[in-house]
């Protein structure tokens, strides 16, 4: 079967409110000795606020001249990762396995990124990302900075209830994130294929699919995540 995950809206165990460190400098640092005046102008990232913005697109995968089809693009540069996180305002004394931090950055403790690695090894792009309490103490655990590099076209909106979604022009969403809903959804097992974690192409919510075998290992070991349904695999 396949899961569906919606990306978490409040702050608390699966959001975590606060900012980079050091990530903005190292960006600005980047378009004054890294970045090609040609690249500059494909992008349209001269000045630091429209760079920022376009890397932190990379983040989910989606540029700014694909905002309506998302595609796994070359992987994150080193001066484009963030490397530390200060949580600003608590909301939670538990963090999950899960976590999203600013600009829809998603990072994951190890346990979830050996399992995730261990079913799609070298796929998904990580990195170590330093997390702290404004205080300066260091978050319970270490995290990893998570990158899905995987898109599938399979949801198939002329095999599901109206009801359950909206959207046009090749971009839908999920009606409201509830059990009933997400079962309404129709995905082709035969696009999905071996995959395990990955990003739909034109439906943007739920955010993430997963597969069954990933979700009962994530089950098993006991990992927090954010609520998954399952979707209707035809």
């Amino acid at each position: 079967m396949t899961w569906g995950m919606a990306e978490p809206r409040r702050f608390g165990e699966y959001f975590l409110d606060g900012d980079y460190v050091g990530w903005k400098d190292a960006l600005r640092d980047a378009l004054q000795n890294e970045i090609s005046d040609d690249e500059k102008a494909r992008y349209d990232t001269q000045y630091l606020p429209s760079y920022a913005l376009h890397v932190a697109l990379k983040f989910t995968g989606i540029t700014k001249n694909e905002i309506d089809h998302p595609r796994a693009p070359e992987p994150l540069r080193p001066f484009e990762v963030p490397r530390e996180f200060v949580i600003e305002h608590e909301h939670s004394k538990r963090f999950g396995s899960l976590i999203k931090l600013t600009d829809r950055l998603l990072a994951v403790d190890q346990d979830l990124m050996d399992v995730i690695e261990s079913l799609e090894p070298g796929l998904h792009q990580f990195w170590p990302i330093d997390i702290k309490h404004a205080d300066g103490t260091p978050a319970p655990k270490a995290y990893f900075g998570m990158r899905i590099r995987q898109f599938i076209d399979s949801f198939r909106p002329d095999q599901s209830p109206t009801e359950s979604w909206t959207g046009e022009t090749g971009t839908y969403y999920i009606f409201d994130f509830t059990r009933k809903h997400c079962a309404a959804l129709s995905v082709s097992k035969a696009d999905i294929g071996s995959a395990h974690l990955w990003r739909e192409r034109k439906l943007r919510s739920p955010a993430l699919l997963l597969s069954d075998e990933l979700v009962s290992r994530i089950k098993e070991k006991e990992l927090r995540l954010p609520n998954v349904h399952q979707l209707n695999e035809i």
